[in-house]
């Protein structure tokens, strides 16, 4: 996408979106819209002039049922009309233009604030003495957008594996990062335990089989030891 932010609020039939926008509109972070348009869901897209001196990156919040489309997204714009099968289809409508001038959305503070990154989970010393800063390294996961969420996860779990921490270890200091970027919790373990197969990290071995197995087993994974750097 081009001058533009697009704040997608879905509507789905696991749940809307609208109460989530509207926590973020009393904390003051989507008022600057330009127009908003209606979507064939029922679900809106607010439109923001985008900010050249600070680009911000697409991202999803799917438990609030919010997306931001920025660089290197796109939206469908009005008067766009989805074929669904039938004599007509359902369309995009403009619905409201401001009568003020619009203000960039701070994309940050709106993910921050409907989608908060988790706290990065306590590490294994191995990690800090081979160079590797954990904290940041769960951050930058967290950060993913779409089509780098498996990727960025996969380099950071080798990262960790290169350092000797065990794969539970690993999927305990990674797995709610990846959550928070978007990734099932099934694709996460699956990435995880393909990254330790990649960098020679075995998962046969007894005492990393043991590590897998707490890891895939609900509510077994324990908490590491030692000080998130």
């Amino acid at each position: 996408m081009s001058g533009v932010g697009v704040v997608d609020v879905d509507v789905h039939p696991t749940g809307s979106g609208f109460a989530a926008f509207e926590r973020a509109r009393r904390a003051g972070l989507v008022d600057g819209w330009a127009v908003l348009v209606r979507t064939p869901s029922g679900g809106v897209h607010a439109y923001y002039p985008a900010d050249p001196d600070r680009p911000h990156a697409s991202w999803q919040a799917p438990r609030a049922h919010v997306d931001f489309r920025g660089a290197g997204g796109y939206i469908i714009a009005p008067p766009s009309v989805i074929a669904t099968g039938r004599d007509s289809g359902s369309g995009y409508e403009l619905i409201a233009a401001t009568t003020t001038i619009p203000s960039p959305v701070n994309a940050e503070a709106l993910r921050e604030l409907l989608d908060p990154r988790p706290e990065p989970a306590p590490v294994n010393c191995c990690a800090a003495e081979r160079g590797v800063d954990v904290e940041r390294l769960t951050r930058w996961v967290a950060a993913r957008g779409a089509g780098e969420r498996n990727r960025g996860l996969f380099w950071a779990a080798c990262r960790l594996a290169e350092t000797g921490l065990p794969p539970g270890d690993a999927h305990t200091a990674l797995a709610d990062a990846a959550g928070h970027a978007g990734l099932p919790r099934p694709e996460v373990t699956a990435t995880i335990r393909s990254a330790y197969r990649t960098t020679g990290a075995s998962p046969h071995t007894p005492s990393t089989a043991d590590d897998w197995r707490r890891v895939e087993a609900p509510g077994q994974v324990s908490r590491l030891s030692g000080q998130a750097l």
